[in-house]
């Protein structure tokens, strides 16, 4: 069982949903809208499990901050969530 402080931290958390591409995904004015869209069904989805939707941030970052070149670059399509308790 949590204590009362970590409880409360739990209570104020709040996620940031960020969404990103992989470079050849398409040209890069459509890489935001779709790492956005990505993010953004992963926020729906959240929400439609009883998240408090105030508490969530989407960003799309487009394919920016890689994580992986060449043949491995399917990796970068992703969702990354972060929580934060400040």
């Amino acid at each position: 069982m949590a204590d009362g402080s970590s409880q409360e931290a739990a209570d104020k958390a709040t996620a940031e949903v960020a969404g990103y591409t992989a470079a050849a995904d398409g040209p890069r004015p459509q890489a935001i809208p779709l790492s956005r869209a990505r993010a953004q069904t992963v926020v729906t989805y959240l929400v439609g499990r009883r998240m408090v939707a105030n508490r969530l941030r989407s960003r799309g970052h487009g394919d920016q901050h890689p994580v992986a070149t060449g043949a491995g670059r399917q990796l970068n399509r992703r969702v990354v969530i972060t929580l934060h308790t400040d």
